[in-house]
């Protein structure tokens, strides 16, 4: 008889655990307020129903977890909700208005220390809403904070010959947020643009060949390690261009290289030469080489370019003439250099200064079409140049006249040589009345010697 009433008894227990079970599965809750549903139970899951909210409604429970999360029936099928939000001790990060980086900071600027905060929402990239005492804010766990105390590049990729962003202009020093981070010293930071790249201590690279250094990053320009090439070793990379310059730390400071060569579309038919001299023989069996792409490789401070050819490496000048007939004309009368191009200073002078008093006329040193014609902005062309004017020329060459006091001429006008452009002006960084002349064979950059072009 006991064993009956034992067994009996387990069986009413077994019908009313089931019965509690069944209850819990198919319970129905009312949620009165709008919600988000995520496909898992986590803020940082992907929403369902198409990322918007869920109306205040009542849900069919399925499954209820301690953190405050449900899953519930809905048309897409099971979905998760938390709708009082989930608490998580956090501490020593920075909230922010927006789920972004470069969103104005929280909490005065300061970070947070560590506490109990009340998460409500989430993104898929790790951002987390939380509550706080200035109202809901955004942060993100996976983000460090750095501070960098001084003016960097950022690029849209983690390679120093990305594109710069920021109009490639530099940051000011300031904290940056960091979400990611790679061994050779690049992090990914938030910034008014969006993600960016930045490597703010440089990147170690060994160089397996010899190769020669420049001052600017220019084959024109004048090479360093008084003309010697550098053996194969490791430098520092600190900055680059998209057209494959790298600047690298060196025993003289900081230098500029080309290792691959820079890809160039020369735009005009040209002779190429076996040396770096007219009088030297021609290559190419005395022909023209017509328009193309060349990859130049070297170059010298006189407006030498060394290119890749069929023969071999050959040299080539398709913008200088032989000095004993120059095209050009001096831009100002009576001409009183106060400044020639190359090292001045520390820096390199890129073209050739005249001095001369205020409201000299500036006359067009040959006949081209005014390209630019303006006050130099930097970041948006010919910054420090001031009132500044820029002729293109049927030789493929440019000129530029810099620091003018006031400007006589407008973009796309056709110029004959020697007519006037301008006066002769301060504007700019510029410390006296002068003429800033440079020839360049492109838009921006490009700076050579114009003495060889000048009638001196």
């Amino acid at each position: 008889m006991l064993k009956k009433s034992v067994m009996l008894l387990f069986f009413i227990l077994s019908i009313s655990t089931f019965s509690m079970v069944t209850h819990a599965a198919s319970s129905s809750e009312s949620v009165n307020q709008s919600f988000y549903g995520y496909k898992e139970p986590s803020f940082n899951s992907a929403k369902t129903n198409g990322g918007s909210q869920y109306g205040a409604q009542n849900v069919g429970v399925m499954e209820k977890r301690d953190n405050g999360w449900w899953k519930i029936e809905t048309w897409e099928g099971p979905v998760w909700i938390n709708v009082n939000g989930e608490e998580r001790v956090m501490g020593d990060f920075y909230a922010y208005d927006e789920p972004s980086l470069s969103s104005k900071i929280a909490n005065a600027g300061a970070k947070y220390g560590r506490q109990t905060f009340r998460i409500v929402d989430g993104t898929t990239d790790g951002w987390l809403k939380i509550k706080t005492w200035e109202g809901e804010k955004w942060m993100n766990p996976t983000a460090e904070q750095i501070t960098v105390n001084k003016t960097i590049y950022a690029y849209n990729e983690p390679s120093f010959n990305a594109k710069k962003a920021n109009y490639g202009e530099p940051f000011n020093p300031q904290n940056w947020g960091v979400i990611e981070r790679k061994e050779n010293g690049w992090m990914k930071v938030g910034t008014y643009e969006g993600y960016k790249w930045i490597n703010p201590d440089g990147e170690e690279r060994f160089v397996n060949k010899s190769f020669y250094a420049y001052n600017e990053a220019s084959f024109n320009a004048a090479k360093a390690n008084a003309g010697a090439l550098y053996s194969p070793q490791n430098f520092r990379v600190v900055d680059g261009t998209p057209s494959g310059w790298l600047k690298v730390k060196t025993w003289e400071g900081e230098k500029w290289m080309n290792l691959d060569g820079e890809e160039r579309f020369i735009n005009q038919s040209f002779y190429a030469y076996n040396e770096p001299s007219f009088s030297s023989g021609k290559a190419n069996a005395g022909a023209l080489y017509s328009p193309q792409n060349f990859r130049i490789i070297d170059g010298t401070t006189s407006g030498w370019l060394k290119i890749k050819t069929w023969e071999g490496d050959k040299w080539m000048n398709p913008h200088e003439k032989d000095p004993g007939s120059s095209k050009y004309q001096m831009p100002v009368k009576n001409p009183n250099v106060s400044s020639w191009y190359g090292s001045r200073w520390g820096t390199v002078h890129k073209g050739i200064d005249f001095a001369a008093a205020k409201g000299t006329p500036i006359m067009a040193s040959k006949s081209g079409t005014v390209q630019f014609a303006g006050f130099g902005v930097r970041g948006q062309g010919f910054g420090g140049y001031g009132n500044a004017v820029v002729i293109k020329h049927e030789d493929g060459l440019w000129t530029l006249y810099g620091h003018m006091d006031s400007i006589l001429t407008t973009v796309g006008a056709h110029v004959q040589q020697g007519q006037v452009i301008g006066k002769v002006g301060s504007t700019g960084d510029s410390t006296g009345n002068h003429l800033h002349f440079e020839i360049k064979n492109q838009y921006i950059g490009g700076q050579v010697d114009p003495k060889p072009y000048l009638p001196f």
